[in-house]
């Protein structure tokens, strides 16, 4: 889908279905109002919607691919959706994970290539390599290859 709004609906859905004790809808209330004063894309083509969420006790993200490309606020499409809740009373951590993402990201290409993988495995093979540790800080990666409904209507 070309709106950011529906593949961040459907990533919050996707961690619902894993997590049903999250409550999605404050996470998507503080999601949505940090996102509305200003959109996270910390790379070219890289979003991350990200809150800080009380009661979870490690981070959870969910992943989306989107080739094409979505509307996320900023003059660049997203081809990449990284949905990242992390626990509320442990802010280094989400500095970490999110500077983490940049570093990994930076590299010229690498948004385009990750958003062409074809399984959830494919990019879960590339989280288990990087060097930043992003993979085994989160301990949980759950992917949802979101391109199959771009343009479905």
């Amino acid at each position: 889908d070309s709106d950011g709004k529906i593949v961040l609906e459907k990533l919050m859905n996707l961690l619902k279905r894993h997590f049903p004790g999250l409550d999605i809808e404050y996470a998507r209330n503080e999601v949505e109002s940090r996102e509305a004063i200003f959109p996270t894309m910390i790379s070219p083509g890289l979003a991350v919607p990200h809150a800080r969420i009380p009661g979870l006790h490690e981070p959870l993200t969910a992943f989306a691919c989107i080739p094409e490309g979505c509307d996320f606020g900023t003059a660049d499409k997203a081809k990449v959706m990284i949905l990242l809740l992390t626990p509320v009373d442990n802010p280094n951590l989400h500095i970490q994970l999110l500077a983490a993402l940049a570093k990994e990201f930076k590299e010229p290409g690498f948004v385009s290539r990750i958003s062409q993988l074809a399984s959830p495995q494919d990019v879960v093979d590339i989280f288990n390599g990087l060097k930043y540790a992003f993979s085994v800080e989160t301990r949980r990666l759950f992917v949802a290859k979101l391109n199959r409904f771009i343009g479905s209507g």
